[in-house]
């Protein structure tokens, strides 16, 4: 019984974390565009296919140089360190044109990152030290209470 309800709840927080990181493609897009009134969460829950290019973008970054290594550790390694600094780019690049094709387009990361400057290198160490640390805090309850729920009383 507990663990189907803590099953429950990690795919709720799953759910509730995938579409709030839709919404936030959705802000960037409309500041993008130079509106600065807030997107409706309609919107965001009508807009599917973001979500599956999103994912599709992080299968397609991570996966494979992981399927590489075997192969070739350095190149895996390599690519996957290419992978974490281009991916703030190709987000921004999914968000403002919800192209697949145009995220992961390496010269447009290029153009981005060279139009950017070394302020793509602070949003990058932003991110590198922001993820973490509000992943930790927001799912470290769940790894701690969960197993005192499977404990039998």
């Amino acid at each position: 019984m507990w663990l189907i309800l803590a099953l429950l709840t990690g795919l709720l927080l799953l759910f509730l974390s995938l579409m709030l990181t839709v919404y936030a493609l959705f802000v960037i897009a409309a500041v993008a565009a130079d509106e600065w009134q807030p997107p409706s969460p309609l919107d965001v829950m009508s807009e599917g296919g973001l979500l599956l290019k999103q994912i599709a973008l992080m299968v397609v970054l991570f996966v494979g140089p992981v399927l590489l290594m075997p192969s070739s550790m350095v190149l895996g390694m390599g690519l996957l360190a290419l992978a974490a600094l281009v991916l703030p780019a190709a987000l921004m690049i999914l968000a403002v044109s919800h192209s697949l094709g145009a995220a992961l387009n390496p010269l447009r990361w290029l153009q981005l990152i060279v139009t950017v400057g070394v302020s793509y290198l602070l949003l990058w160490l932003y991110w590198k030290l922001a993820v973490p640390l509000s992943c930790s805090c927001f799912w470290a309850p769940v790894f701690l209470c969960t197993p005192l729920l499977w404990r039998r009383p």
